[in-house]
């Protein structure tokens, strides 16, 4: 049977609001991922900024999944119409030795008999290959239909609390960059007290200012370090984003439906991101 392109995308329209619908495998499989994708950015977990990636990917994937469902649709279809054939083969094979049986070889009852056992071993055989064949057909129509799209939300996920955890790293990097401005401020607030007002408690002021002095510098310090491992921690998102997305690759083309390497991320995005680790 051969593959028709309305397997792949068939009956498309477009309503008021912009919903798209179709009844090809494809129009199947973007209404999932536009539900899903509409649902985290109600949720505001997409921003406008990101909601144009976020949905050229997922339509690349889409387009990438749908053509190689498709295929495979279309090779069992071919196999089970090959099965088919062979089925009817047989039956033809057995009116012939029937019409041996009965007409042309009287006599040989008990040899057709026998024939006829083998022939009746062979169709049941290979309707068993049939139903086999069917049975694939509909774990890749269950794979379609449930599978991907739940595998793709998992992953949107993912990235959306990725996201959320950078905002936060940002945020604690303002309030570690406040917290050394109020310092300062307390600092210079004791400096004027030591050279303006107090001037006759010189040496007691000293000797507090050095005490304050080093308290300030071990908070500085504590504010270093705190900075530091800030910005590890910002560094390791975009390995973590990778990992995702590489996983969720990985976890398609363990499935057989790609044989070949991703193209989600460009060479210059994999360059960029390395560079980025490496400083």
């Amino acid at each position: 049977m051969a593959i028709a392109m309305t397997d792949f995308t068939n009956d498309v329209s477009i309503d008021n609001n912009y919903n798209v619908t179709g009844n090809g495998i494809f129009d199947d499989m973007m209404e999932a991922i536009n539900s899903n994708i509409k649902a985290q950015y109600d949720a505001g977990r997409i921003t406008g900024a990101d909601y144009a990636s976020v949905y050229l990917g997922a339509m690349q994937t889409a387009i990438s999944q749908s053509a190689q469902v498709m295929l495979n649709k279309g090779l069992l279809d071919a196999q089970i119409s090959g099965e088919e054939a062979k089925t009817d083969l047989i039956n033809v094979q057995i009116q012939e030795e029937q019409y041996k049986l009965n007409i042309l070889f009287p006599d040989d009852h008990n040899l057709n008999i026998k024939k006829q056992t083998q022939l009746d071993t062979q169709i049941t055989s290979e309707e068993a290959k049939t139903a086999i064949l069917v049975k694939q057909l509909e774990e890749e129509q269950y794979k379609l239909n449930i599978l991907l799209p739940d595998e793709h939300t998992l992953n949107l996920k993912k990235e959306v609390q990725l996201d959320d955890e950078l905002l936060t790293t940002a945020k604690q990097r303002d309030l570690i960059s406040k917290d050394i401005e109020l310092k300062d401020v307390q600092l210079d607030e004791e400096q004027y007290k030591y050279n303006i007002l107090l001037p006759d408690e010189h040496t007691d002021n000293l000797k507090n200012l050095d005490i304050k002095n080093a308290q300030i510098d071990a908070e500085l310090a504590r504010t270093a370090l705190a900075t530091t491992q800030n910005n590890n921690a910002q560094k390791q998102l975009p390995m973590d984003l990778l990992k995702i997305q590489a996983g969720s690759w990985t976890t398609i083309y363990n499935s057989g439906k790609a044989d070949n390497v991703p193209d989600l991320l460009t060479n210059i995005e994999i360059n960029s991101l390395f560079n980025s680790l490496k400083d």
